[in-house]
């Protein structure tokens, strides 16, 4: 039964996945006319680099998946050495978060662009809280 599941990190891929997918159909249902304040010029830009981003990473996740079972297959039949098998197994996992790491600069241009053009709020970061409180008062 065990060799038909994925392995851990192919349970993070199949979890990361279903995430990203999530905030790329929510980017993909969201409309100009929910944003009257953007140019739709801008919107578009956001959209299409929001949804790249995201995509990028839903891929990186479904592949993670296939390669597992793939070479999972390949390994049983081929049978190489213990350390070419871990070799090639741990260089596969570093490509992947490789890829998430990417996927998560990516998904911060968005963000950045997002705030830039108005689709989302800008962050506060250091200002001051509106009714003058401080961090330490």
């Amino acid at each position: 039964m065990l060799q038909y599941l994925p392995s851990p990190f192919g349970l993070f891929a199949i979890i990361f996945g279903i995430l990203l997918t999530l905030r790329k159909l929510d980017v993909a249902h969201r409309q100009p006319s929910q944003h009257p304040n953007v140019q739709p010029d801008n919107f578009a830009l956001w959209q299409a680099t929001a949804m790249s981003a995201y995509g990028f990473g839903i891929w990186a996740c479904f592949l993670k998946i296939v390669v597992d079972f793939v070479g999972r297959w390949a390994f049983g039949v081929l049978q190489p050495s213990l350390w070419l098998g871990r070799t090639i197994g741990i260089s596969l996992e570093l490509v992947w978060v490789g890829a998430l790491v990417y996927t998560w600069v990516k998904v911060n241009r968005a963000h950045r662009l997002a705030e830039r053009v108005g689709v989302e709020p800008k962050k506060r970061g250091g200002d001051p809280p509106e009714d003058g409180l401080t961090a330490d008062s």
